[in-house]
């Protein structure tokens, strides 16, 4: 019961943060349920698996973001 008890004190005492689902995913970068699907089917957006369910570290989401920005810019420079 002890290290239950340990386990139990370090998760609260870390900063745990919220996964996303995908239609939350889909809301914050703007596009489509089939676009976020193939982004982790080819490995450019990370996912947690719980079962058949996808979720999404708010992290993983900057990522995305980042990225499309410099690409985007990169674009306009070229």
């Amino acid at each position: 019961m002890q290290n239950a008890d340990k386990a139990k004190t370090n998760l609260q005492q870390k900063s745990v943060e919220p996964l996303l689902t995908v239609d939350e995913v889909c809301r914050l970068l703007q596009v489509k349920r089939s676009t976020v699907y193939s982004w982790v089917q080819s490995g450019r957006l990370a996912c947690v698996r719980l079962g058949r369910v996808l979720r999404f570290h708010s992290d993983s989401i900057g990522r995305v973001w980042t990225e499309g920005l410099r690409q985007s810019r990169k674009e306009k420079n070229d």
